[in-house]
């Protein structure tokens, strides 16, 4: 007769970790769950870019834009010298390549290429979101705060290299979620590939990749935790970006005797310059800096909501990091926004699900006001308020007005 309970605990046991595995697996699936419908959710996505390259809008910007840069870059390339020094000059390698390859269709196909990611950035968003349980509510906030404001479509539409490596971090932490949360190993080894490719895109890239190492050991773990499982984490994290970056260092210093391309010299050279900018803003003017710092208020006040202050860490180290990519050469003046996308991207995949209808009520008006402060910093920027002007001119056109 002893025997009998510990059969049933055992049961019991055997129940719960059946229920585990069916919830792990349940959460791992794709959303929506038929590959034609996620396709047909991305290509709808699309269509507002896709409106805005067929009102003419891209390269009207002219030599302000962004990515007239990258294709000003991509077509002085001469591939047929007779020195190899100009490979060290591609980096960042993927934005580069798609430029190269883009360059006939000018700044129209590199817009293209943005919308298209932008399709697939917000369809993994939704799926985040659906794999996670959160409410409808609060879930379609979210989404109308990251893609429904002029920072993002002026991102998607004018900055290729940023976009592609705001891209890659934000399906890279969808897999983080189910890395780390449900120990799916497959979408471990494929979020540290996607972090790689957006160290790849934009050396913006490179201070995403430390903003997601800094946020995954914050995930909560659906696994049985063991000593040092965070450490591993993060290695199969780093992994294939830092193997890729010291690559790169180590072929240049092999070949051209540097340690990192820079053509012209400026990289190092205007960091005293950058920081006397960065002060600036913080010390004359106080409305830019507010709207600078904003989301990080945002996400203290949503960490007091659900009483998770490392939701405000987070967001914290991720604002400083970004600022201090500024600083180094790291993150260009032309993307504008990228603090509020990468918050916004970060609170889809950490912010915990309301635990009861005030809750709930009280995140998604955090939220809408999160919408309302991305419209504010992107009236705060003129060179996105110059891209708003041109599109609102070239839609009065179309319009007859």
């Amino acid at each position: 007769m002893a025997e009998y309970p510990s059969l049933s605990r055992a049961a019991v046991l055997d129940r719960r970790e059946r229920a585990r595995r069916d919830e792990q697996l349940r959460r791992s699936l794709p959303f929506p769950r038929r590959a034609w419908r996620r396709w047909t959710l991305r290509l709808v996505f699309m269509v507002p870019g896709v409106i805005v390259v067929a009102l003419g809008v891209p390269g009207m910007l002219g030599e302000s834009s962004p990515n007239a840069e990258l294709l000003a870059r991509a077509t002085s390339f001469e591939w047929d010298r007779a020195d190899s020094l100009w490979l060290s000059l591609l980096y960042p390698h993927i934005s580069t390549g798609i430029a190269v390859a883009l360059a006939p269709l000018g700044a129209a196909g590199l817009a293209i290429a943005g919308v298209v990611a932008a399709g697939f950035l917000l369809q993994g968003a939704i799926e985040i979101l659906a794999q996670r349980a959160v409410s409808v509510s609060f879930g379609t906030a979210l989404m109308v705060a990251l893609a429904a404001t002029p920072l993002f479509f002026f991102l998607v539409n004018e900055n290729l290299a940023v976009f592609l490596a705001i891209t890659f971090f934000g399906l890279a932490l969808a897999d983080i979620q189910r890395f780390v949360t449900w120990g799916n190993t497959g979408s471990g080894f494929r979020a540290g590939l996607l972090l790689a490719a957006a160290a790849l895109s934009d050396s913006s890239g490179v201070v995403l990749l430390v903003v997601a190492l800094v946020a995954a050991p914050y995930l909560r773990s659906g696994r049985w935790t063991t000593r040092g499982l965070r450490a591993a984490n993060t290695l199969v994290l780093a992994f294939p970006a830092l193997g890729t970056l010291t690559t790169v260092v180590l072929l240049n210093i092999a070949f051209f005797r540097v340690l990192w391309p820079d053509e012209t010299g400026e990289l190092w050279a205007s960091i005293p310059e950058r920081l006397e900018q960065l002060s600036v803003i913080y010390t004359e003017t106080p409305v830019t800096a507010l709207l600078l710092a904003s989301p990080v208020l945002v996400a203290l006040v949503i960490a007091i909501i659900t009483r998770r202050p490392t939701v405000a860490l987070v967001a914290a180290a991720a604002f400083a990091l970004i600022q201090a990519g500024f600083v180094v050469g790291l993150v260009s003046v032309g993307a504008a926004g990228t603090t509020y996308l990468v918050v916004t991207l970060l609170a889809i995949t950490l912010l915990p699900t309301g635990r009861s209808v005030v809750q709930n009520a009280l995140l998604t008006v955090v939220a809408v006001g999160q919408l309302a402060l991305g419209w504010l910093i992107a009236l705060d920027r003129d060179l996105v308020v110059d891209w708003m002007r041109i599109v609102s001119e070239a839609m009065l056109v179309v319009l007859g007005v």
